[in-house]
């Protein structure tokens, strides 16, 4: 297995290329849910110089809700302006298709509707693509050619166009180069996930010579596994219980 680093401006993010734990490369199927494992066990891909909520983890205010977590943020003031990684142990997740799920950055600044509605800013509709069998309006940027995502596209996803399908949470799909020159070329895909009134993403990076390709087909079934690990990770409703057992953050 290879441990390759890459810097966004907030934080390092962890990709792992080849082999993965379950010898299956960084997409291989989830196993099984194992609700007695603890919250942090198993975790990989630790931020450094932050604390470490072993075994059980914490909680942490992000916009309204609160989160069980396994490492400090360290980066937001408050928790309508937080951005950050959040991941625990997978197998406390029921239904998870990928580990890969749990590789989160959630945000709470905007909004998931003020969020989209910045994202479309600039496109104009240019057509529909499908992932998986879903159906998805593809959007593409028109903004001056000096713009450094001048002519990208961006995939939404729109329940009234599938019918057979309208479970999925909101997402959209942008990618750092052309879908069509995937996988011969390398590339990066963000699924942008909402949940109510903050979002999530999920980083993808894949193809060319030396890396896994990206699973594009399977991005519906990501989204929904977002959700599940967002649904699982949400203790707003037990907080004020869970803080007698396990540390609170700001």
């Amino acid at each position: 297995m290879i441990l390759r680093k890459f810097f966004l401006p907030w934080v390092v993010v962890l990709a792992f290329v080849g082999e993965s734990i379950a010898d299956g490369g960084p997409y291989a199927p989830a196993p099984p849910a194992a609700l007695s494992q603890a919250w942090c066990e198993g975790v990989y891909g630790w931020s450094s110089g932050l604390d470490k909520f072993v075994p059980d983890g914490a909680i942490i205010p992000v916009g309204p809700y609160f989160f069980r977590v396994c490492q400090d943020d360290g980066y937001t003031p408050s928790p309508d302006d937080r951005r950050m990684r959040m991941f625990f142990n997978p197998r406390r997740v029921e239904g998870l298709r990928y580990d890969k799920s749990v590789e989160l950055i959630v945000t709470a600044r905007g909004g998931w509707p003020v969020w989209l509605e910045a994202s479309l800013r600039g496109t104009k509709l240019v057509g529909t693509r499908e992932f998986g069998g879903v159906v998805y309006e593809t959007y593409q940027h028109y903004r001056p050619y000096w713009d450094p995502v001048w002519g990208r596209k961006l995939y939404r996803y729109v329940p009234k166009l599938n019918p057979d399908r309208k479970n999925l949470p909101p997402h959209i799909i942008t990618c750092s180069k052309e879908l069509d020159r995937h996988p011969t070329e390398s590339m990066n895909c963000f699924l942008h996930v909402g949940y109510d009134q903050i979002s999530a993403r999920l980083l993808f990076i894949g193809g060319g010579p030396e890396l896994t390709p990206i699973p594009i087909e399977a991005f519906p079934i990501f989204a929904q596994d977002v959700l599940l690990v967002l649904k699982t990770a949400d203790v707003t409703g037990e907080a004020d219980e869970l803080k007698l057992t396990i540390p609170m953050l700001d």
